[in-house]
């Protein structure tokens, strides 16, 4: 998933602990941290980047099923070029989102390739073979609601429990060097 693919985005964070709905405990009284990143696709990248650093390191940390993808695409050569050849398909299909990418491995001091490997794991993950972590889950819902004020995308995050407490709202706003139509949207 690439950080700016969504015009709304909600996401509800509700954990069953002894028979009470509770927040989860980063979410103070249900608050979700939110970040305004304004710029070109590079620029806002970096300021994301900046602000989730910890957010990344965390899920990184504790993602098994992602350092497998890692350590496949590090190690393997089917697994290097199954990345480059996502990555020249990005490259070619959706460069500003490859910008903004590459602004968030600046940001926050993770390396590209980490990044652009996350945001690709699933499809990585249908390459590869005898990996006893990989899990093929399908993990969010996307809805769309088109009304006399625009589209609403709705998301839900069904991931991993590493994923539960990391979620932070962006309200974005891309518009100067090399964008071709200013974007403006809030999402998670």
């Amino acid at each position: 998933m690439f950080i700016l693919t969504s015009v709304l985005s909600f996401c509800l964070y509700f954990v069953h602990i002894n028979g009470q709905n509770a927040h989860p405990p980063n979410l103070k009284n249900g608050v979700m941290p939110a970040i305004f990143a304004h710029g070109n696709h590079f620029s806002v990248g970096q300021q994301v980047g900046y602000f989730t650093r910890e957010n990344i390191k965390f899920r990184l940390k504790h993602a098994e099923a992602i350092q497998d993808v890692i350590q496949w695409v590090e190690s393997t050569t089917e697994g290097y070029q199954a990345y480059q050849a996502m990555l020249n398909t990005a490259n070619n299909t959706f460069p500003e989102y490859v910008d903004e990418l590459q602004g968030m491995a600046y940001g926050s001091g993770i390396s590209f390739q980490t990044l652009f490997v996350l945001n690709v794991r699933s499809e990585l993950g249908v390459f590869m073979k005898n990996v006893s972590n990989f899990e093929k889950i399908e993990h969010c819902s996307d809805y769309l609601l088109h009304t006399e004020y625009g589209i609403v995308i709705g998301h839900n995050e069904d991931g991993g429990w590493e994923d539960r407490d990391n979620s932070i709202l962006l309200t974005i706003h891309i518009e100067g060097d090399h964008v071709k139509e200013p974007i403006k949207f809030t999402g998670k």
